[in-house]
């Protein structure tokens, strides 16, 4: 596994040799790659073109014109990656900027400072979701072993320390499993100032009793509800929990999901498809002691046993929390591009309408 891409050496010569960082979009995009840098030492802010958000405050950071941006003679502009970054480029391109004064940047090559980690604590789901990047539909019936996830939190802690800012329980469906209540109290114990979350889709809120909810609020446990286009009353459930005093998140109706397809015969560039990944160096996920940049290499196993395919995950497709010396290393393998990222076809990502799985090869 490689550690610092030649690209983030270069962005990083940039930025240590600039006083102002601006990032260009005060959105979705420009926050995520804020996420990634803001606990560097660098002076940020935000340029963009919409007139209301010029002048106001956005993640933390003053947001600017563009215009503004660009006559600052001591600064870089990041243009994050995505559909709008070559209109991007040609707006600098007009305000005379030459290419060393901005760049495109890829969050997935940042090496993270703190980090949310992922907890599978089921793989299997009740809702089956088309495309699932968990594989769930086709996961068999597991459970996380409360004892093996002990010994990972032990060591979690003794390399990361403070440095998990998140922890996210979650599947499948994590109300699937029967000790969910004591892995939520086990996670609160070693991590006591961090946010966590049971990510979950919410059909089986209702069956849970008034015990679970006060571990939850005992605890600072949040329940982060995906809502789906199901029969499911959310707003009654959150208002519900609400009254409980449960911390608790609805996100809007999900109608739509990326399509990464997956290339059985790892003919992708693995580089380029870990650069072009939205999940990369984002979703880290913890499975049998190891963390992976993503969900799917340690779920493929399901995808070979429904389809009789031998997609290979390596040993060091997953980074080790027993063998790694420190934070920094960590983080630095977890910004590289891994082996397994070659049976990724990341050009040809789509939305695809969002459905209960037919089991079917293509939806993945």
């Amino acid at each position: 596994m490689t550690f610092m891409t030649e690209e983030w050496i270069k962005l990083k010569h940039k930025l240590d040799n600039s006083k102002r960082v601006y990032i260009f979009g005060a959105g979705f995009s420009g926050w995520r790659v804020y996420e990634h840098l803001r606990f560097y030492p660098y002076s940020f802010f935000f340029c963009d073109n919409n007139s209301e958000k010029i002048g106001t405050v956005a993640y933390g950071e003053r947001v600017v014109s563009v215009e503004d941006a660009a006559k600052d003679s001591e600064r870089v502009i990041l243009i994050p990656h995505g559909k709008y970054e070559t209109e991007m480029v040609n707006q600098l391109k007009e305000y005379h900027l030459e290419s060393d004064e901005y760049a495109i940047c890829y969050k997935s090559l940042i090496p993270l400072k703190k980090t949310r980690i992922e907890i599978q604590v089921v793989d299997h789901c009740n809702l089956k979701c088309k495309g699932c990047n968990h594989l769930s539909p086709l996961a068999k019936e597991y459970f996380i072993d409360i004892e093996e996830l002990k010994k990972d939190y032990i060591q979690l802690n003794n390399l990361f320390g403070e440095r998990i800012e998140r922890i996210c329980l979650l599947g499948g469906e994590p109300l699937l499993h029967p000790q969910l209540k004591d892995i939520c109290i086990l996670t609160r114990r070693y991590f006591k100032n961090t946010n966590i979350a049971i990510i979950t889709n919410g059909t089986l809120l209702d069956k849970q009793n008034e015990a679970f909810w006060d571990m939850c609020v005992d605890n600072r446990i949040s329940i982060e509800i995906t809502e789906y286009p199901v029969n499911v009353s959310y707003s009654k459930i959150e208002k519900r929990l609400q009254d409980r005093g449960v911390d608790v998140k609805v996100f809007s109706s999900i109608s739509s999901f990326v399509h990464y397809p997956i290339d059985e015969l790892g003919r992708q560039d693995a580089y380029e498809s870990f650069k072009l990944c939205d999940r990369a160096n984002t979703c880290l996920l913890l499975s049998n002691h190891r963390i992976y940049p993503c969900a799917i290499p340690p779920n493929i196993k399901y995808y070979n046993s429904r389809f009789g395919t031998n997609i290979n995950v390596k040993e060091e497709d997953g980074v080790s929390i027993f063998d790694e010396k420190d934070a920094e290393s960590a983080f630095s393998k977890l910004s590289s591009p891994i082996d397994f990222c070659k049976y990724c076809d990341m050009k040809n990502a789509k939305n695809e309408i969002w459905g209960i799985s037919s089991f079917e090869k293509n939806e993945w």
